[in-house]
């Protein structure tokens, strides 16, 4: 008997078994996404970083002997600020009240400024935008419409007629789009990191507008100098054209010798009107800055004299150029370029959108809010694009490149930055020599001039050597302006380089690296030419002997008399110091400290008050009683000189002629 092999029979897995695997392949599947989408968002963004010198060892001062300035004769003596702190408001380091309130005029009414300022307000509203992109958005709508009956559309013959009618709705709808991968978060951090960059530009115009309100005003008083020194040398060439025609009619002289004087006197002459026009221009330039008219601003014709220079150490730190406000801007960008490619990744993913809607329909308005003509509905959304030719993917690669580009473009203005400040630390070291130079050249040609006229009046030497040298001792004291004039815009330039003219700003938002801000102890440090230091009563004197000068009314007054005191005093004023003490309600007491002995501040004391400078001693520990006044004589006018003077002293002070 032959058997058959028996086979057994195939039985369907149970249902449960379909919908158990099925079930696990659809979780498996949306695992893998969203494990995907998490590698798409991250957590941080970085700034990288840039290899920079961690300081500047040029200084602004150097080993030559000192010209003959205040400023630079104090610098080793005055007290030092942090530079960091005095960057904000560096201009108040000049001593000028005049340029303190043309500042300030021009940060309220500068045009650019405000153009600035809008434009964070626009940065602000769309990070709004941003946040409102996270949430819900909710709709209403009241519908009433009117169906055909059927039939009535398309000519077709159908066994049953439904007639028209006319339907009322009422509902709500949500939509949101649930920010599985971070995609409105990304969004979010790029729109805050832009709304920073707007604030940074709105800076960056802030740190350039004082830097050319200072330049202005630095341009209007050289000009003033140089409009002095040449009106001074028409008056003296002046006066040598018409001992020149003396001569010519006793017959000492000839009509070339006259024609020669007078072309020098209306060279000179035709000067003048050229550089009032050149004033007039800068100080045209001053007002627009300012927001006003121009030909309406007035401005005090005073010098560069009036003003201080003060002293940078060695040792700035570079950390200082992460302040600057172009820095941070491209610091905004570089890190909102990061977030926009978290945006394009998480753009290759499939978005999960729900909506929910409620609300009545019914054919009868009487009817509309009953119970049974409510409705409502809630669809989940998973959709995700096949195919769409690598356009999503391409996103991510200019998202990339643009980041790149930021990281390329952050390390180039960094570097710019540490040019700037070289070339501005270079321009002081290299200035000052320069006008010590040419401080020597003029008074050598000052002396060959007063040579040269006393030969020429003995008959010693002709017109043409006499009329050479007059012309190089005024071309002398031009040019020691003209260098004095790039020694201050090195100044600026220095100031501005190291993102002075507004608060350096909070870092960053955002959990990545940042750049560090400079430690206190390592901030660089910046010389005033005095110390104007607010110091109890009790604490004047330290053992040492002063003199109280008179009171001045403000900061600059005391600024102006230690300038003066240094320009008149130089062996007496060696290794002293100024402190000032607020006295209620009548402005500062000034005191110039550090005498050893009680003889030594009473012989100083003395010199002072032969030329009408009112002052008395003050011992350790003692505080006197009320504040000194002005001599009677220090209302006499300073005489006019080609040496460099102070015009314009703060009010209150006594003159120093």
């Amino acid at each position: 008997m032959s058997s058959k092999p028996s086979r057994r029979s195939a039985r369907p897995l149970p249902i449960e078994l379909h919908r158990y695997s099925l079930g696990h392949g659809i979780a498996a599947a949306l695992l893998g996404v969203f494990l995907t989408g998490c590698a798409a968002k991250r957590s941080q963004y970085d700034v990288p970083v840039v290899s920079v010198p961690a300081a500047f060892p040029k200084a602004a001062i150097d080993s030559a002997p000192a010209p003959a300035t205040p400023a630079a004769s104090t610098g080793r003596l005055a007290a030092g600020a942090r530079l960091d702190q005095v960057l904000p408001e560096w201009w108040r380091l000049l001593g000028s009240t005049e340029l303190d309130d043309l500042v300030k005029r021009a940060l309220e009414g500068n045009a650019e400024l405000k153009i600035a300022a809008l434009r964070v307000q626009q940065a602000r509203a769309r990070t709004s935008q941003a946040v409102s992109d996270q949430l819900p958005v909710v709709t209403g709508s009241v519908q009433r419409r009117r169906e055909a009956a059927e039939g009535d559309v398309g000519g077709g013959v159908t066994s049953s007629r439904t007639p028209a009618r006319t339907v009322s709705q009422v509902g709500v709808r949500a939509d949101f789009r649930v920010d599985v991968w971070g995609e409105r978060q990304s969004q979010f951090e790029s729109a805050e990191l832009q709304e920073r960059r707007a604030m940074f530009q709105r800076d960056d115009v802030q740190r350039n507008l004082v830097a050319n309100v200072v330049a202005g005003y630095i341009d209007y008083l050289s000009f003033n100098d140089r409009l002095r020194v040449a009106t001074e040398t028409d008056v003296a060439v002046s006066g040598m054209l018409a001992a020149v025609e003396a001569r010519l009619e006793r017959g000492d002289a000839t009509l070339i010798d006259m024609e020669q004087q007078r072309a020098a006197v209306y060279s000179v002459k035709a000067t003048i009107p050229a550089l009032e026009q050149q004033r007039d221009e800068a100080l045209n330039n001053l007002a627009v800055l300012l927001g006003v008219a121009p030909g309406s601003l007035q401005v005090k014709g005073q010098g560069l004299a009036a003003l201080s220079f003060p002293t940078v150490l060695p040792g700035v730190p570079s950390a200082l150029l992460l302040r600057r406000p172009d820095v941070r801007v491209v610091e905004a960008r570089l890190l909102a370029a990061d977030a926009d490619i978290d945006v394009a990744r998480t753009r290759l993913l499939p978005p999960l959108d729900l909506s929910a809607q409620a609300g009545y329909g019914s054919q009868f308005m009487s009817r509309l809010f009953e119970p049974q003509t409510l409705f409502w509905n809630v669809v989940g959304n998973l959709s995700a694009t096949i195919f769409d030719h690598g356009r999503r993917s391409r996103e991510v690669d200019v998202a990339s490149a643009v980041h790149q580009e930021m990281v390329e473009t952050y390390a180039r203005v960094i570097y710019g930055a540490v040019r700037e400040v070289d070339d501005a630390l270079n321009g002081i070291r290299l200035g000052r020599a320069r006008l010590a130079a040419q401080r020597e050249a003029a008074q050598a040609a000052k002396r060959a001039w007063d040579y040269s006229r006393e030969s020429y009046q003995a008959g010693g030497i002709d017109h043409l050597l006499l009329l050479d040298t007059e012309r190089t001792y005024h071309r002398m004291l031009d040019e020691q302006d003209n260098i004095d004039l790039q020694r201050y815009r090195a100044l600026i330039n220095l100031f501005t380089a190291l993102g002075g003219g507004t608060a350096s700003g909070e870092p960053l938002p955002g959990k990545g690296k940042r750049p560090a801000a400079p430690a206190a102890d390592d901030a660089g440090r910046v010389l005033t030419d005095i110390a104007q230091n607010q110091v109890p009563a009790q604490a004047l004197a330290q053992g040492e002997w002063q003199l109280e000068l008179a009171a001045v009314t403000d900061a600059a007054g005391i600024a102006a008399a230690w300038r003066d005191l240094q320009l008149r005093f130089p062996d007496l004023m060696f290794q002293r110091t100024v402190a000032a003490r607020k006295q209620d309600g009548a402005g500062l007491r000034v005191f110039l400290a550090r005498f050893a002995t009680g003889a030594e501040a009473e012989i100083a004391c003395a010199r002072l008050r032969e030329q009408a400078i009112a002052c008395r001693t003050v011992a350790p520990g003692a505080v006197p009683e009320g504040m000194l006044a002005p001599s009677a004589a220090a209302s006499r006018p300073a005489a006019v000189s080609h040496q460099p003077a102070l015009n314009g002293r703060a009010g209150g002070m006594a003159r120093l002629p």
